[in-house]
């Protein structure tokens, strides 16, 4: 350990700066340029949360193979007056029907006029059938008229002359007789295709696929470009067209585009906020500063290796959200420990930076200014060797200063971030893949978190140690307005407690009984609408209906509802007759059914299928009636296979495996969390201590959550429109990554706890002196931690909200309530118990030498 520290931090702190700052530009240019494909942001997805191995994933999996060979681009067209310009609008189409045939990977065209234009096959045969039906009454005509003629004795030509006039009148009698434009299409199954309003309908263009969403980018945005377009196809008539396109790249692309807008906006609210934070907290912008530094290579790294895992599996786009809100909350938590710490060890040596700081700098700025030094004092410049021995001898007090900061700081950073990790590994126990990534990702963005401040910013420290110590502009102005305006008699050392903490203390250690039993009153009271919790998985939903594609997709819903996705969809390993006369049998006397459409064939691999979409009473899919409805499909009897899929079958199924498997979570997550607490402080009550504190700490919260969200007391604060549920996926993250950070703060605090205790085997005095002297500093990350989460909830996702919300008020209460009143108050009665295990155990730890030990 200690070579690694002469090495890391002594001898080349400047050489790990460089490799740090390498390795970041790397990351970050992949990021954004995508390493020779899409950049990080077009290639992630925003699926419908799904259990893989449910009946509801298998029967949407066996669907989308079904339709993998074709991909659907629609554009949603209104028109002024749709009935009376129904012919021309027919006309006009047929332009844009021929540029859309021009692109390749066309297959196929569908809208309400294209048995008007021959260039398209239902066009081709409606023209057939007409020719071939005039072509009839022309025969007719004729037969008639020269019939007629010869019975009048009429010669040859005279004949002739007849079928020519015959065949003028029945020409025109039966153009006369064709069926308007809009009551050819109100006769067919083409006004399907036709909004009730009137004005709006439908243009679907099919395009080759290689697999369901799998279409050739180019041809999908020559498509586009020219439905873009239509607009310009009606230049020069009456008619006013507009046109919104609706695809599942658009929809993607519009959801990465929001992720994306949604982390820069949050880091743009909350760096800005969170440095102003550090400058006070630390008297100078350079100390503040430098824990960012170090959120930014944790972040910027996790961001690159989230961009090599999209080569690998599909990566869903909330990932780099919670990536990047915990990554710079926990950095700035583990850098501002870190720093703090080392200032106070660097005066506690007396060092203050006030004096020569040249031999400092850099060899080369030497080397350009040294010769005006030596005119100036009469110095000699150093050579190469006397700079290095000199140098090694003006950093011995910083580097002393600093073993000590990572002996005590540095441990402590290195115990929290394996706790945090381990609460947040807890999501990969579930066999879902949006949570396995947000724990992996977690996991990295915690541990480069940990590596970065354990390397990256030691180094920075050791280059900019004088600067650190010295008192800056800042530091002077406030302690200018603490003498002259707060009227305190004499400035305050780093390292010298708060009289408001030392009075808080001091409170809870004499009176621990009230505290104990005021405090949790609080909780449970915040608790109390987490026993109403409805929980829903949603993936448009929960999308701001403000961006242009999902309103368009909302839009399309609302005036062709048989274009939404249904409620319950039955695939099924039959033909399509059967599976019809199932449905009418079975599915269509269910009460709360509203429609079923016609049995779809599906081909998968030579072998036949069928679905069958229900639409029900109740829209909403994750309505309690449809989740029953649902479930009465299952349970109804069919003569073959059935897998019962569709937006309520696909929640439930999710939601029953976060239920099966949330026991194996928590088992596991308390399990790990207890090792390391026990690992760091050697006892066996406090772990304990923290487990259950850390629940009640989590119960409340999401309490508040439920409060908020659910029942909508945030809506316009927040600005969101409530579902009336909390999303299924939050509560599990919120979980393991709110005990993480719990755990956190349990760190902070217990271990300066534990200095004092192994000082003076004092209990009341430890838990007193502990609380004085380390809450400021989790106030402090407290603070930074809850402004990062919520400039995380300015976004548009409502999901990406209840997360940062919720995390925000789970480290509020944490780092307040719960640290400042229950542990203190628990600890203060359990007294000397606290740090109780038995002779072997603590026999056992003592060999281990752990980090701080």
């Amino acid at each position: 350990m200690n070579r690694m520290k002469r090495f890391w931090w002594g001898k080349h702190p400047g050489f790990v700066v460089i490799i740090w700052l390498l390795a970041v530009a790397i990351s970050m240019t992949a990021v954004f340029s995508g390493v020779g494909g899409k950049p990080l942001f077009e290639r992630l997805i925003t699926p419908q949360p799904a259990s893989p191995a449910s009946p509801s994933a298998i029967g949407k999996d066996l669907y989308e193979q079904a339709h993998g060979d074709t991909y659907p681009v629609t554009a949603v067209v209104e028109v002024n007056n749709l009935e009376k310009n129904a012919d021309q609008i027919a006309k006009i189409l047929r332009p844009l029907h021929a540029d859309l045939l021009k692109v390749k990977k066309v297959k196929g065209i569908a809208d309400p006029f294209i048995t008007f234009d021959p260039q398209l096959p239902a066009g081709k045969e409606a023209q057939e059938a007409t020719d071939k039906a005039l072509e009839q009454a022309l025969a007719q005509g004729r037969a008639q008229a020269e019939q007629i003629a010869k019975a009048k004795g009429a010669s040859q030509s005279q004949v002739e002359k007849a079928r020519q006039r015959a065949e003028q009148e029945v020409k025109k009698e039966f153009a006369a007789h064709l069926p308007p434009v809009w009551d050819t299409i109100q006769s067919s199954q083409l006004k399907q295709m036709v909004a009730k309003d009137d004005k709006t309908f439908l243009i679907n263009v099919q395009l080759e696929a290689d697999g369901y969403d799998q279409v050739d980018p180019d041809a999908r945005d020559q498509v586009a470009a020219v439905l873009n377009e239509l607009p310009d196809y009606f230049a020069g008539s009456a008619i006013d067209a507009t046109v919104n396109l609706v695809d599942n790249t658009g929809l993607q692309d519009a959801a990465n585009g929001q992720v994306k807008a949604d982390m820069l906006r949050g880091e743009g609210i909350s760096i800005p906020i969170s440095l102003l934070i550090m400058a006070i907290v630390f008297g100078g912008m350079l100390a503040a500063l430098m824990p960012l530094i170090g959120a930014g290579a944790a972040i910027g790294i996790t961001l690159f290796l989230i961009l090599l895992l999209t080569y690998l599996i599909t990566v869903e786009s909330f990932v780099v959200n919670i990536v990047s809100f915990l990554g710079l909350g926990l950095s700035i938590d583990y850098g501002l420990l870190i720093v703090s710490r080392y200032r106070t060890e660097l005066h506690k040596r007396g060092i203050h930076g006030k004096e020569d700081t040249f031999i400092f700098y850099p060899r080369v700025i030497q080397v350009l200014v040294g010769s005006r030094r030596e005119e100036a004092s009469g110095m000699r410049m150093l050579s190469r060797k006397d700079y290095r021995t000199q140098l090694q001898t003006a950093r011995e007090p910083y580097m002393q200063a600093l073993n000590k900061t990572m002996d005590t700081a540095g441990a402590t950073v290195f115990f929290s971030a394996l706790i945090v990790s381990m609460a947040i590994l807890g999501l990969c126990i579930f066999p879902l893949p949006l949570l396995r990534l947000m724990g992996i990702g977690g996991v990295a963005v915690t541990m480069l978190a940990m590596i970065s401040n354990m390397t990256l910013l030691p180094a920075l420290m050791m280059l900019f140690g004088p600067s650190l110590a010295a008192p800056s502009s800042v530091a002077t102005w406030v302690n200018w307005v603490r003498r002259h305006i707060l009227r305190k008699p004499t400035t305050r050392s780093e390292d010298d407690p708060s009289p408001v903490f030392r009075k808080v203390s001091t409170f809870v250690t004499r009176r621990p009984w009230p505290v104990l039993v005021v405090v949790t009153l609080i909780l449970v009271v915040m608790s109390l609408p987490l026993y109403h919790l409805e929980m829903r998985s949603s993936a448009v939903e929960s999308m701001p209906r403000s961006i242009p594609e999902i309103g368009a997709l909302w839009d399309m819903w609302d005036r062709f509802p048989d274009s939404a996705n249904p409620q319950i969809r039955v695939v099924a390993k039959t033909t399509p007759q059967q599976l019809q006369e199932w449905a009418d049998r079975q599915l269509k006397p269910l009460a709360h059914v509203k429609r079923i459409r016609p049995a779809e064939d599906l081909k998968i691999d030579g072998e036949q299928y069928a679905a069958v979409d229900v639409y029900t009473q109740e829209k909403d899919a994750f309505a309690a009636q449809v989740k029953q409805e649902m479930q009465q499909v299952r349970d109804l009897p069919a003569p073959f296979k059935t897998w019962v899929t569709g937006q309520a079958a696909l929640q439930t199924d999710f939601q029953d495996t976060l239920a099966q498997y949330a026991p194996y979570v928590f088992i596991a997550v308390a399990l790990t969390t207890y090792l390391m607490l026990f690992l760091m402080t050697g006892a066996l009550l406090l772990p304990l201590q923290a487990l259950v504190l850390n629940m009640v700490s989590l119960m409340s919260s999401l309490g508040i959550a439920v409060w908020v969200f659910q029942y909508g007391h945030g809506e316009k604060l927040l600005g969101f429109t409530s579902l009336g549920a909390v999303e299924s996926y939050v509560v599990a993250i919120v979980f393991c990554f709110g005990f993480g950070l719990s755990m956190d703060y349990e760190m902070f605090l217990v271990s300066r706890v534990k200095e004092i205790w192994d000082e003076t085997e004092d209990n009341k005095r430890a838990v007193r002196d502990g609380l004085t002297h380390s809450a400021s500093t989790i106030t402090s990350a407290a603070l930074i931690l809850l402004v990062v989460f919520l400039g995380f909830t300015t976004g548009g996702i409502q999901a990406i909200k209840q997360i940062g919300f919720t995390l925000a008020v789970a480290v509020a209460l944490d780092a307040t309530l719960v640290r400042m009143g229950l542990v203190p108050a628990i600890m203060a009665i359990c007294g000397r118990a606290n740090w109780w295990a038995p002779k072997w155990l603590r026999s056992f730890h003592a060999r281990l030498h752990l980090p701080g030990h």
